[in-house]
């Protein structure tokens, strides 16, 4: 009886050890079981929890760098139509296609000519100036139809005026707003709700800020560059800068090109600063150009088929450039390096996009 006992006591014990075996935690580089922790660079399975790096699997939670941090291609277009709406095209769309999703509606959605857009990765929302409300509305990154805004920023302490291009900062999670008719810049942190005051603010005569319409980001530098089209310039200026203070730089001048500069974005790796200008085409310009320079490279001409380009942002993982373009009502997208009078490697237009005046977009995990 004592040696069955033995016998059954090591049997129990060995399947015990074969579960646990789905408990336990894999080390770096590793892929944890069900339950289980995956260690750097690791991935979990259900119900795990991804370490640095690492994806989580059904139920489980990623950690830095994670599916929580939406790793991975870009697979969404976003794009704010000034007729009161906001669609979403997977990242391929080509020709006449219908939206995904549209946040559009009178009764809730409290959309009044959404001028820009701007996107909080880690927070999954989508940042509106509300040009004629005056007003910051915030959106649920898979919000779809006549929804009411996260929060609103709204009211005279926010000294907003006419906003109408925006740009995230992860690192710090501030909003910086161009304000178009006050010529100012703006940062809120992105939490804000109600009527308060930004934390800081850049105006007056020694900007030379005369009616911007975007802002763009370079990290590296804690730079915030402004296309500002009342003064036909890019100027830049320091992401802590504060109170009425002149440019660190400005590009500006004949040799330029620029017209009415609108929004753009900065490409640290290629060392660009790449503009749409609503009456140039889309203008490149190396990263610290300053004074009277001429771009790069310039897409403009009768094939491009450019009408009105607003803005313009890049697919890292593609290296092509996107275009909104609201005198073609529609969607273009080039090779990042494409210049001249080239065509569109493809684009997104047609009754079926719904597009009106389509003047700003952004792209998403």
């Amino acid at each position: 009886m004592k040696k069955h006992s033995v016998c059954l006591f090591f049997l129990v014990a060995s399947i015990l050890t074969l579960l646990g075996c789905a408990e336990v935690s894999s080390g770096a580089g590793g892929t944890a079981g069900a339950g289980g922790t995956a260690g750097a660079g690791g991935t979990a399975g259900a119900g795990g929890t991804a370490g640095a790096g690492g994806t989580a699997g059904a139920g489980g939670t990623a950690g830095a760098g994670g599916a929580g941090g939406m790793v991975g291609p870009f697979a969404y277009v976003i794009v704010a139509d000034e007729n009161n709406s906001i669609m979403t095209f997977n990242i391929d769309d080509s020709g006449d296609v219908a939206p995904v999703r549209t946040i559009v509606g009178n009764v809730n959605t409290a959309l009044n000519n959404p001028y820009g857009i701007g996107y909080a990765e880690p927070s999954q929302e989508i940042i509106i100036p509300n040009f004629s409300a005056s007003s910051l509305i915030y959106f649920p990154f898979l919000g779809d139809g006549d929804i009411a805004p996260l929060r609103e920023v709204i009211g005279a302490s926010t000294t907003l005026n006419s906003p109408a291009g925006i740009a995230y900062d992860s690192a710090n999670d501030e909003v910086f707003v161009c304000d178009e008719s006050g010529g100012a810049v703006l940062v809120f942190p992105r939490t804000a709700n109600g009527d308060v005051a930004p934390l800081r603010v850049i105006e007056g005569a020694a900007t030379g800020l005369q009616g911007c319409d975007g802002v763009a980001l370079r990290a590296s530098t804690s730079e915030v560059y402004v296309f500002d089209g009342g003064s036909q310039s890019i100027r830049v200026f320091p992401t802590s800068g504060d109170g009425d203070i002149a440019a660190t730089r400005a590009i500006e001048g004949g040799a330029t090109l620029l017209s009415y500069p609108s929004r753009g974005f900065v490409d640290e790796a290629r060392g660009e600063v790449t503009v749409a200008d609503e009456n140039a085409g889309v203008l490149t310009f190396l990263i610290d150009a300053d004074g009277d320079v001429a771009p790069t490279r310039n897409i403009s001409g009768v094939t491009s088929t450019l009408a009105g380009p607003t803005d313009v942002v890049l697919n890292t993982d593609t290296g092509e450039i996107y275009v909104a373009d609201r005198g073609l009502r529609a969607i273009l997208v080039w090779d990042q390096t494409a210049d001249g009078d080239v065509a569109p490697l493809r684009q997104i237009s047609g009754a079926s996009t719904t597009f009106s005046s389509p003047a700003a977009l952004v792209l998403a995990r």
